[in-house]
Formats: structure tokens, sequence, C-alpha cells
């Protein structure tokens, strides 16, 4: 598979990957996290690392050059 193609799967699975981070969060499960079984959910700060890893394995650098961007919330 060309770079074009691997970067092409990469970004198609992001938002996905991502989202699977974010849903076995304890904020997000918040009630619904069993401290008694920690492979069922991610600290917030692990789930930072593994987005961070994501995004890195994307486009290295991209979290270096966006970083002074302000945030917009929508």
């Amino acid at each position: 598979m060309g770079r074009a193609e691997d970067q092409a799967t990469k970004l198609v699975k992001l938002p996905a990957r991502i989202a699977s981070i974010v849903g076995k969060t304890i904020a997000e499960l918040g009630d619904e996290c069993d401290p008694k079984n920690n492979s069922q959910h991610l600290h917030n700060d692990e789930a930072l690392i593994f987005i961070h890893d994501l995004l890195e394995d994307f486009e290295p650098g991209i979290i270096k050059l966006n970083k002074g961007k302000r945030l917009i919330r929508r």
C-alpha cells in the first residue's frame, strides 16, 4: 500500500478510534464506570496519551504545529 493510501486509511479510521477511546474514559462513563474492573475503562490522562499517539502516528508533528491555535467550542 502506498503512503497516500495508508494515510487515507488512517484518516478514515481516526474519528472512530478516538471515539472508542473517549467512550472508555471515566469522564464519559460516569456512574457506569466499575472501579473494580480496570480493563473496561481508561483514566482520562491515559486516554489523552492514546489520542496523542494516534494523532502523532497519523501526522508526525501535528500537535506541535497546532498547539498555539485558539480553541473554538461549538
